[in-house]
């Protein structure tokens, strides 16, 4: 997903990232590392996988960079061990863990739009009327029970109602499901629910099983995190002392990355529409009754 983003940012950004690998393993507490052309390294930020380094001198000589005292994990990002042979890039235009934190946010913003859909299974208690619900669930879509006999039917339940409000005291997730149809005693009942979707939190999960999203709205979720990023490359703009930055503005006209942003969030908003149109008929709403 990390990938997808950068690749798709790149193709509105003239520049090529200037790269090489380290030569020797960097632990988590080193200050200087080889790599294997200095001359593609300078002094400054640089990455190295998901960490974020600052670099306060290159030593032509000894094909090693120097790193400042408090330049692991720089700007946010999070100090880790590198291999051997890891790519370290040189002042990158979008590092990986800001994409990283622009893809989750787009993964919370298209919620309640889109949404993750989860269940819960329960014996059914004759005595009883009202269950917990995980705290997790947001609404209720449907409750079915198991048919007894060779069927394996699960018949709707229609009459129930979800409290999302419900006594701490007696449900620990606050929120619980009174049911006024009753099925067999000791039956399976299940109940279906949606949920916000989940943020990535490593880079080997898929997208469906990392956010509980439908795996067609990946594309939504770049087009998402893609119009979070490109509007921030107008803000260096503002550096008008810096010459590199002069000399840019007579060949990239004001406004360039704000009408590459208003491209990516017109994917977006009809991506997302599409998808909750999907989602939508894919999943309907099974009608119950109320009793509040």
């Amino acid at each position: 997903m990390t990938d997808r983003v950068i690749s798709n940012l790149k193709g509105f950004s003239a520049d090529q990232d200037s790269q090489t690998h380290i030569t020797a393993p960097l632990a988590i507490g080193d200050l200087s590392v080889a790599v294997d052309d200095i001359n593609r390294i300078s002094e400054g930020l640089a990455e190295i996988g998901d960490e974020m380094l600052w670099i306060r001198r290159v030593d032509p000589s000894a094909g090693t960079i120097l790193i400042a005292p408090y330049g692991r994990g720089y700007d946010g990002s999070t100090a880790r061990d590198h291999d051997m042979e890891s790519r370290i890039i040189s002042a990158p235009k979008f590092p990986r863990h800001q994409v990283k934190l622009a893809i989750n946010d787009a993964v919370d913003s298209v919620y309640p739009d889109l949404y993750a859909i989860d269940e819960f299974e329960f014996p059914f208690v004759a005595a009883r009327t009202t269950y917990e619900v995980p705290a997790e669930a947001d609404q209720i879509r449907r409750i079915t029970w198991h048919s007894i006999g060779p069927s394996k039917m699960w018949i709707p339940i229609k009459r129930w109602q979800f409290d999302p409000r419900a006594d701490t005291d007696e449900f620990a997730s606050g929120k619980s499901v009174d049911l006024y149809q009753a099925p067999v005693p000791g039956r399976t009942v299940r109940v279906t629910f949606t949920k916000p979707p989940s943020g990535f939190t490593d880079d080997s999960t898929d997208f469906a099983t990392a956010t509980g999203l439908p795996a067609s709205s990946a594309d939504v979720i770049v087009w998402g995190a893609c119009f979070r990023l490109v509007g921030l490359l107008e803000a260096p703009r503002l550096n008008i002392q810096a010459i590199e930055q002069q000399t840019k503005s007579q060949l990239v006209p004001p406004g360039s990355s704000q009408s590459a942003a208003r491209h990516f969030l017109q994917l977006y908003q009809m991506g997302l529409m599409a998808e909750r149109e999907r989602l939508q008929r894919n999943d309907p709403t099974q009608a119950h009754f109320g009793y509040r």
